[in-house]
């Protein structure tokens, strides 16, 4: 029973490992940006920020009660829109 049980623990570890983004000291040189600025991300629920490892900027949006949330994606990159804080997002819905 030790045997399964320390199996089932080595497995979840490596499950995670395999999911987790791992940003490499040579990661941005892979990586193509889009331009991100004020001129183009603009707007009262707005806010440029770092995108996949720091490399690139992304406009990210924050959604307000009641609207759409994007799920998040494991491994992939970073979401570009979100809940305003104090907000969670429940059930692909932003809600207190």
């Amino acid at each position: 029973m030790i045997k399964l049980i320390l199996i089932f623990i080595v497995a979840l570890a490596a499950i995670q490992h395999v999911d987790s983004i791992v940003c490499q000291p040579n990661t941005c040189h892979f990586v193509k940006c889009i331009d991100v600025s004020r001129e183009n991300c603009c707007g009262p629920n707005k806010e440029i920020r770092d995108g996949f490892c720091g490399c690139c900027k992304i406009c990210f949006t924050y959604l307000d009660e009641g609207e759409q949330c994007p799920p998040i994606l494991y491994g992939g990159g970073p979401p570009t829109s979100g809940c305003k804080k104090g907000l969670k997002c429940k059930g692909g819905i932003c809600c207190k």
